[in-house]
């Protein structure tokens, strides 16, 4: 399994993270009508690929220029991804470096209080902000220093 890190994002590159977006979010969840959107352009990017398939994305979205706080988001796995732990392990691992390369103090996202948890794991220490809301399933704003 490798990771791979990019910004600006090569072409074939951010094709292959809007190919899993695609696969989870359009596909098998119904939710988008393209894996792209606007803030693709200013968002760093983590790649995992599996014998050399695109199995995971994520990506970190700074609010805005030489701000300290950014937005961590569109997190997809493939189904066909094998080691799924592996895998979240990487992209965990490739959001810490983008943090630490751009000097982020803070991240917001918003998530699943289950993501909220199962996040904790891996050093993400979410702390709910505002109302748990319907939004594609029960959803909350959060908030964390940044990892380190």
């Amino acid at each position: 399994m490798t990771l791979q890190l990019f910004a600006p994002c090569p072409v074939e590159m951010q094709c292959e993270c809007w190919e899993v977006r695609h696969e989870i979010y359009c596909v098998k969840l119904g939710w988008e009508p393209t894996a792209q959107d606007e803030q693709d352009a200013r968002s760093l990017h983590v790649l995992v690929q599996e014998d050399g398939k695109p199995v995971a994305t994520t990506r970190v979205t700074p609010l805005t220029l030489n701000a300290r706080v950014a937005e961590l988001g569109r997190t997809a796995m493939s189904d066909s991804c094998k080691d799924r732990a592996r895998a979240r392990a990487l992209l965990v691992e490739g959001v810490k470096q983008i943090v630490r390369q751009l000097k982020i103090e803070h991240c917001i996202s918003f998530m699943e209080d289950r993501m909220i948890r199962l996040e904790r794991r891996y050093g993400f220490v979410w702390e709910k902000v505002g109302p748990t809301v319907e939004h594609r399933g029960l959803r909350s704003f959060a908030y964390m220093r940044a990892p380190e």
